[in-house]
């Protein structure tokens, strides 16, 4: 499933919702009552480490926290190991 919202009340009924396996924000995101992304981000953060969250990446997305995520994602999930770090014995 996709999806997108347009403001933050719907961005946390959708997440509440449906639980989805991953969420990207958007920096300008901000509701009539004055809460921003970053307070979306919050409230998620705090459901998601509850329920096991992996890793979060923050834009932009660079590749030192992309290799940190795939190393974190390949220790929990071994048949994501790329063939050249299996073969190596990394």
């Amino acid at each position: 499933m996709v999806a997108e919202t347009e403001t933050v009340a719907q961005t946390i009924d959708l997440f509440r919702t449906t639980r989805p396996n991953v969420i990207t924000l958007d920096v300008g995101l901000r509701s009539a009552t004055g809460m921003d992304a970053l307070s979306v981000f919050r409230t998620i953060t705090i459901d998601v480490l509850g329920e096991g969250a992996l890793e979060c990446i923050v834009e932009p997305f660079d590749s030192p926290g992309l290799e940190r995520m795939w190393r974190r994602l390949s220790e929990i999930y071994p048949e994501l190991k790329r063939s050249d770090e299996a073969a190596s014995g990394r």
